[in-house]
């Protein structure tokens, strides 16, 4: 089952931030979560306070602790502090695009590895072939995505100052 086309109408920057939550949504973050997200990639100056996330995303102080909390654990998000100022400050943590592939293979990975192994635990060669099918699409997906990040890493490499 495929979901249905999406439609990105990000003509101000509250449509990008609701765009970008949904599709992150989709991908397993909550709502929130996204919102913050999206905020993060496009707000100036790059890191806020927890009171001007509230004021961007209309959001409550208690959704925004809970939101960054949660972001900061799982290392989409850092805080930050400057000297003088009391307030902890948010931005994304960079080359976190590229740590979340990195997690995105290991399931992979992962995933066509436990393929491999369920095929000692059935019985039908019907269900070996379904579990062939995972493991040989999961190890192609697995080969082409590493590729593909190497490729990445290099690109920005040639192009650091």
């Amino acid at each position: 089952m495929t979901s249905p086309p999406f439609r990105l109408p990000a003509a101000t920057r509250e449509e990008f931030v609701e765009s970008a939550a949904i599709l992150l949504e989709e991908q397993g973050l909550i709502r929130m979560s996204g919102r913050t997200l999206a905020w993060l990639m496009i707000c100036d100056p790059p890191h806020q306070s927890a009171a001007q996330l509230a004021a961007a995303l209309s959001a409550s102080a208690g959704s925004i602790s809970a939101t960054t909390r949660e972001l900061v654990r799982y290392g989409l998000v850092d805080r930050v502090a400057f000297t003088g100022d009391r307030k902890d400050y948010f931005l994304l943590r960079p080359g976190i695009w590229w740590h979340l592939m990195q997690s995105r293979l290991q399931f992979i990975h992962d995933f066509w590895t436990l393929a491999e192994r369920g095929r000692e635990i059935v019985d039908s060669e019907e269900a070996r072939q379904r579990l062939d099918e995972v493991k040989e699409f999961y190890e192609f997906l697995e080969e082409a995505m590493r590729d593909g990040l190497k490729r990445w890493q290099t690109a920005r490499q040639e192009a650091a100052p």
